[in-house]
């Protein structure tokens, strides 16, 4: 049966996460959208999942016909990715921007497949495992999905931050650079 997501209006990352949902429940999924944006983020995710992709314009909006092929096998849950975040942002200039860039990553990562097997938090990135952090809930969710989460302890003295770890577990620089040399190490 065919799914149809409303998407019009709704922010990045918005659009591509209902989409991405839809299509692991429904073969066929119609999707609601008014931005050039969401069209161009929405084409991409149908090439990286495999999926057909076909636009239809619309009076004010258009509409995104994605359907896969059920013999499509699932990607992993793990791959062996292992994500280093090295501050509590995204990018340098506006702190602001770069705390929504942070939070829309965490919540976009929570969608995307595979998921990192590790995600280590090392300098003022570890705030964000903290009763400072602001993307506390997406890690718990990823810590209940398998993730390891992992927050360098000596970062954690530094800032006077180790009572106050909310997620996760504490590392020390050996097995932070033990678990960078075995995965495919990330940096944000």
């Amino acid at each position: 049966m065919k799914k149809v997501v409303d998407a019009r209006g709704l922010p990045c990352p918005k659009p591509v996460v209902l989409a991405k949902r839809a299509l692991e429940e429904s073969a066929e999924v119609e999707v609601l959208v008014d931005s050039e944006v969401a069209l161009s983020n929405l084409r991409r995710m149908a090439l990286s999942m495999g999926a057909s992709f076909e636009v239809v314009q619309g009076e004010g909006h258009a509409v995104v016909r994605l359907s896969r092929a059920d013999a499509c096998p699932a990607s992993p849950a793990f791959g062996g990715k292992v994500l280093l975040v090295t501050s509590d942002s995204i990018g340098r200039g506006s702190d602001e921007l770069g705390s929504v860039l942070m939070r829309t990553f965490f919540y976009a990562l929570l969608e995307a497949r595979p998921l990192p097997s590790k995600v280590i938090f090392v300098n003022f990135g570890v705030k964000l495992t903290t009763h400072e952090g602001q993307v506390l809930e997406h890690l718990r969710e990823l810590e209940r999905r398998g993730v390891e989460i992992i927050s360098c302890g000596t970062c954690l003295d530094y800032l006077g931050l180790r009572d106050s770890l909310k997620v996760g577990s504490v590392g020390d620089m050996f097995s932070i650079a033990q678990a960078l040399m075995e995965g495919e190490a990330l940096v944000l």
